[in-house]
This record gives structure tokens, sequence and C-alpha cells, in this order.
């Protein structure tokens, strides 16, 4: 290990720890890693995606699926993974490889509840608004003005409402003449009988809430 603020390029600046700071031991019943594994070799110490240390080495599985075949446990071990393991630190500044994941965090505290309290004033709602006043219809107007049914002929009527935003929108149909022409509630009118010079038919629509 070397000093915080040392040239890591100069060899004087390390002083080799008397014990492995990861090894078999640590890994072979799987609490660290996931999985078991032994012979952790070639590894980087690198910063994951949070800015955390983070340990990347070699090993294999343990026990050893491909054991008696040719290249087990060397080379060319088709066994030989990548693990990825956290790093911590010691609180004089040194480096831990070997601690679990039960060790970093007491499954106990895996899940927490935090109590959140917001101080100042508070403001209050106006109990009186301002009421708005409803927006009137300026407009109504149809797709046709001017319609010729024979007897039993149907058409449907539609009236389109402006402003879009009037209060009152919903339409109300009626016939000045029903022996003449119905309409239903819909606009759909539907003639009745033939007209005759002496009689007189209109629809008529008005707005309604």
């Amino acid at each position: 290990m070397a000093d915080k603020h040392s040239n890591l390029m100069e060899p004087a600046s390390w002083t080799q720890v008397p014990y492995p700071v990861l090894s078999s031991y640590d890994t072979y019943e799987g609490t660290i890693g996931k999985a078991a594994h032994v012979g952790g070799g070639h590894n980087s110490v690198v910063l994951d995606e949070y800015g955390n240390l983070a340990l990347v080495y070699h090993a294999r599985p343990y026990p050893d699926p491909h054991a008696g075949m040719d290249g087990a446990g060397g080379l060319f071990d088709p066994c030989r993974h990548t693990v990825v393991k956290s790093v911590n630190v010691a609180y004089d500044g040194t480096l831990v490889f070997n601690m679990s994941a039960e060790e970093e965090l007491d499954p106990q505290y895996k899940n927490v509840t935090a109590t959140i309290r917001v101080t100042g004033t508070q403001i209050k709602p106006n109990p009186d608004p301002i009421p708005t006043k409803p927006v009137r219809v300026k407009k109504i107007k149809l797709n046709k003005t001017k319609l010729v049914l024979g007897v039993k002929d149907e058409f449907a009527l539609k009236a389109t409402v402006t402003p879009k935003n009037a209060a009152k929108k919903k339409v109300s149909w009626k016939s000045s003449s029903r022996r003449i022409a119905t309409v239903t509630s819909k606009g759909v009118v539907k003639g009745k009988k033939k007209w005759q010079e002496s009689e007189g038919c209109n629809h008529r629509k008005e707005i309604v809430s």
C-alpha cells in the first residue's frame, strides 16, 4: 500500500502488507461475489458509474466443474471467469477487499423508513376565490340550412357551437310540425307527410343547460 499523496511511480512509496488482501479462503464459500470461486488472479481497481471503488479480477468456480479434464485449472481453463465486487475503505484509509455483502450492510438495515418534516409558514388558500363568468354562446352553425326530404327519408343535422369553451353547448332539437317531419334528440330529421302549400314546417334549435 502507499500514502494518498505519495508518488505512486516511486517504488519506495509502497509498503507490502504481510497478508493477502483477498484470497481463496475469502471466496470459496460464496460469501463474496455471490458464487463460490477460488484462484483469484489478474485484477484492477476501477470506479463504477456512481464513483464507487470496485475490484475486477479473474477466478474460477469452486468446485471446478472441469476437474480431471485437459486444461482444468490452467491458463486454458474455460471456467476462468471475471468477478466484480465492491471495495470498502477502513477508518484509516486502508482499502478492504474481502468484506462480504452482509458485512457491508446488515440485512436488518436493508430497508429503511424516513420521516420528512416540512417547517415554515403555511400559505392558506383564498377563502373567497374570484368567481369566473361562464362563457356565453355566440353562434350556432348547422351543416344544412335548407333541406328537402321525401316521406320516410332521414337526414342528420349537426350543430357547431362557438366558442368551443362555451358553458352551455348541449343542443335541443324540436319540430314545428310533427305531422310533416320529426326530429330526434340527436338532430335526425325524418319526413312524415308530403308538404302542402297550406302547411309549413321548419326546425328550431336552442341551447339548453
